[in-house]
């Protein structure tokens, strides 16, 4: 069972799927997936000085909430 919870949490995103930045400058920020950009790398939406932002990141840097 933890190992399906582990795959959950860092599987395949979903558009619309709330995660946390795990690593990097912007580690502890959520975000909500939006589409992958490649293999290694997804589109993130964030909420920065009250604007959102589209960014790219990469997808080990991320955990679904």
């Amino acid at each position: 069972h933890l190992k399906q919870a582990e795959a959950r949490r860092h599987g395949r995103f979903n558009a619309g799927d709330v995660l946390q930045i795990r690593s990097g400058p912007l580690k502890g920020l959520e975000g909500v997936y939006d589409v992958d950009d490649g293999q290694q790398r997804a589109f993130v939406l964030i909420q920065i000085m009250n604007r959102v932002a589209r960014i790219s990141l990469q997808r080990s840097a991320l955990e679904r909430l």
